[in-house]
C-alpha cells in the first residue's frame, strides 16, 4: 500500500469517527424512552423544541432570525431534517422571524397558529414560505390535541384561543398549550382510537394522524384552515382517558397577557396545572399574575429572554411574584440553551447544554 493510500484510509477513518462522535454527542441520538424539551437560546424571543420518546418533534416559535438554525443543529442529530409540527404562537417578529428559515431547511409536516395577523415583512415572508413548501396549516383552537408519540405517550393540548382572534392585538392572541408526558406503565390507559372529524377531505400528509380534536362544540375546538394552504383530515380522540392526564406536564404561553390568564383560570383551572411553566412574554410584568401562577402551581418557571434586552425582561415584579410563591426559575440569560427531560413517571430534570 502506498503512502498516499494509507493517508487516504486514515482520513476516511477519522471522518467516520467524527460523524459517529457527532451522533453519540447529540442529545437526541439515544432511544432513552424519555421526552426532551429544549429552551433554545435565541436571544430576545422564544423558541422551544419538544422531542417525544419516539422522536416526533414539535417546534414552538423560532426567535427573530437564523439563530434558531444553529441552536437546532446543536440538539438534533446530523441529517435529522424533519420537524413534525410547528406552532407560531402569534406573529411578533421575536417569535416567528426564524420560522421561515426553519421551513426552508427542514421538512415541516404541520403548522398551527392563531388567526391574529400583521402586515410586517416578517409575517408575509413566513406565509410565503408556508405556501411555497405546501405545509398543512390550521388555526389553533381550544380542544385540539397534537399526538406526538405513536402510542399517545406524549400529547400537546391547545387551551387558547377558543375563538377567532383576527382583529386582536398580537400578545393576547397567543396560542397557549399544555404538553403532557405519560409514563410507560400507563400506556394501556390512554391508547385510544381515532376517527374522522368533520373536515372536508383534502391532501393527506405524514402528520395527518398527529392532530386530533376532542371538542365538537361550535366555536370551541372548531377547525379553520389557514387561507391558501393545503389541509389534511383532522381526527378526534374518541376515548379520552378517564381521569388520566400526563404524569408530567409543561405549560407554554407565548406572550399571553394577564387578561387571558384570568380567562383561562375561570374556564378550567385544572387544565392549567403543570409541573413546569414557560412564563408569558419573557417574564414581562403584564403576564404571570399571582392568580395564574397559583392555578398552574409549577415547580419550575422558564424564562426566555435576551441578555441586557431593552425591555427589562424579566421584570422585577414578576420575579418577586415567583419568589413569594416559592417557584424557582431558570432563564436563557443565565443558562443559555436548557434541556429538560422526563420519562413521565419522574419529575423533570434540566441541564444547560
Amino acid at each position: 500500500m502506498t503512502v498516499k493510500s494509507r493517508t487516504l484510509l486514515i482520513l476516511v477513518a477519522v471522518l467516520v469517527g467524527l460523524v459517529g462522535l457527532c451522533f453519540a454527542l447529540s442529545p437526541q441520538s439515544s432511544d432513552d424512552g424519555k421526552a426532551h424539551v429544549f429552551m433554545l437560546d435565541i436571544g430576545q424571543g422564544d423558541s422551544f423544541l419538544v422531542v417525544a420518546p419516539d422522536h416526533k418533534k414539535l417546534l414552538i416559535d423560532g426567535g427573530r432570525d437564523t439563530t434558531v438554525l444553529s441552536e437546532l443543529s446543536k440538539v438534533l442529530a446530523p441529517g435529522d431534517n424533519t420537524i413534525d409540527v410547528m406552532i407560531a404562537t402569534h406573529p411578533d417578529a421575536d417569535h416567528i422571524g426564524g420560522l421561515q428559515y426553519v421551513l426552508d431547511r427542514y421538512h415541516v409536516g404541520l403548522f398551527l397558529t392563531s388567526e391574529v395577523q400583521t402586515d410586517t415583512k416578517t409575517f408575509t415572508a413566513l406565509y410565503k414560505e408556508l405556501l411555497k413548501e405546501h405545509v398543512t396549516s390550521y388555526y389553533a383552537r381550544r380542544g385540539m390535541i397534537i399526538t406526538l408519540d405513536s402510542v399517545h405517550k406524549t400529547t400537546f393540548t391547545i387551551l387558547f384561543p377558543d375563538r377567532d382572534t383576527t382583529n386582536w392585538i398580537t400578545n393576547p392572541a397567543s396560542v397557549v398549550g399544555r404538553l403532557d408526558v405519560y409514563a410507560d406503565t400507563n400506556q394501556n390507559e390512554y391508547t385510544s382510537n381515532l376517527s374522522p372529524f368533520g373536515v372536508p377531505p383534502a391532501i393527506k400528509s405524514e402528520s395527518s394522524s398527529l392532530l386530533s380534536n376532542n371538542e365538537e362544540t361550535s366555536g370551541i375546538g372548531g377547525t379553520k384552515k389557514v387561507p391558501g394552504t393545503v389541509s389534511n383530515n383532522l381526527t378526534t380522540n374518541s376515548e379520552k382517558p378517564s381521569g388520566v392526564r400526563g404524569m408530567r406536564s409543561m405549560l407554554f404561553t407565548g406572550d399571553s397577557t394577564s387578561s387571558v390568564e384570568h380567562f383561562l383560570v375561570g374556564a378550567d383551572p385544572q387544565d392549567l396545572r403543570a409541573d413546569v411553566l414557560k412564563l408569558g412574554h419573557h417574564g414581562s410584568k403584564y403576564s404571570s399574575s399571582t392568580e395564574y401562577l397559583t392555578a398552574v402551581h409549577p415547580v419550575l418557571g422558564l424564562i426566555s429572554a435576551g441578555i441586557n434586552n431593552r425591555y427589562g425582561h424579566p421584570n422585577i415584579d414578576t420575579l418577586a411574584r415567583l419568589k413569594s410563591l416559592g417557584i424557582p426559575w431558570i432563564s436563557t440569560q443565565q443558562k443559555s440553551t436548557v434541556e429538560l427531560t422526563t420519562d413521565g413517571a419522574h419529575q423533570w430534570t434540566w441541564k444547560s447544554i
